[in-house]
């Protein structure tokens, strides 16, 4: 074989592995525009469905308030981030953070 055969096969494998790396790239991609086509959530809703499903006690002026929060339960977030989630949630509602009770907070992704 001489040197022009053997450039010819070499430029031939390398686009041949060029070209299966193109397709799985955009395999990989055409399924994560699938997935999120599919499992596609308002985040918006979420957050309401929180605020609606804590419901405030209501106070009356000869007991004093006994609200003792809950376990709350963290899906997949650390505890900075759901203070935060927590902080932003009673800042939009107006709602004081010792009216509401947060039950679980989970990352949707």
């Amino acid at each position: 074989m001489d040197i022009i055969n053997s450039l010819f096969t070499s430029l031939f494998g390398i686009s041949v592995v060029f070209a299966v790396l193109a397709a799985l790239i955009l395999l990989i991609y055409g399924q994560s525009l699938v997935m999120k086509k599919m499992h596609r959530e308002k985040p918006a809703e979420g957050v309401v469905e929180t605020v609606k499903a804590a419901p405030v006690p209501a106070k009356s002026a000869s007991a004093p308030s006994t609200n003792v929060p809950g376990k709350l339960e963290l899906v997949g977030i650390d505890e900075k981030t759901a203070a935060m989630v927590m902080a932003i949630v009673c800042d939009e509602c107006g709602i004081p953070v010792n009216e509401l009770i947060f039950k679980s907070i989970r990352e949707i992704a």
